[in-house]
């Protein structure tokens, strides 16, 4: 919606200036009177030079650096199947199917964020929500606590971070497990 707006803004900026420097020539050619000879070459030049002013204008509109905007995607619901957790999360385009993405627990933003486990898109719903399976739950004893508590309750999916990037720890320990 943001990039309509500027993609709209260029447009209205490109059309503004082109209309001001007509209204330029306009006053310009209103200033000579009527029977004084305008040399052809003089306005062929003006028209050109108007016309590579709005096309500098619109390349260094066009040339704005669009900045992202990094935001975890929420967790709609917490599921337990068997002896695993599968999380539904809503649609973010840093993730695609079959990737794999660190799970975190984070109680507050004052606290410290604990690495549960290793987990990876499943399956993506035709609606854009995501289905991550934790993979792999971290060695850590304050990991295994925090697993053994989850649920389905809003402070819990609050508190669950799904990042698209693998922790270095779990990385390690996918590789010396096989």
């Amino acid at each position: 919606m943001l990039k309509k707006f500027f993609q709209q803004l260029n447009v209205a900026v490109l059309c503004g200036l082109s209309c001001f420097i007509f209204f330029v020539l306009g006053f310009i050619w209103w200033i000579f009177d009527p029977t004084t000879p305008v040399p052809m070459w003089v306005v062929s030049l003006i028209v050109i030079v108007c016309y590579l002013i709005c096309v500098v204008v619109f390349g260094l509109c066009s040339l704005k650096k669009e900045t992202t905007v990094y935001r975890l995607p929420a967790v709609k619901s917490i599921n337990r199947i068997k002896d695993k957790y599968v999380f539904i999360v809503e649609r973010n385009d840093l993730f695609n199917q079959g990737s794999y993405a660190t799970i975190c627990y984070q109680d507050d933003d004052d606290s410290l964020e604990t690495v549960i486990g290793l987990g990876y898109v499943e399956a993506i719903n035709s609606a854009g929500f995501l289905q991550i399976a934790i993979e792999q739950l971290s060695s850590s004893e304050a990991a295994k606590k925090i697993y053994k508590k989850i649920d389905n309750t809003k402070t819990c999916r609050n508190a669950i971070k799904i990042k698209p990037s693998i922790h270095k720890e779990l990385f390690e320990e996918a590789f010396t497990n096989g």
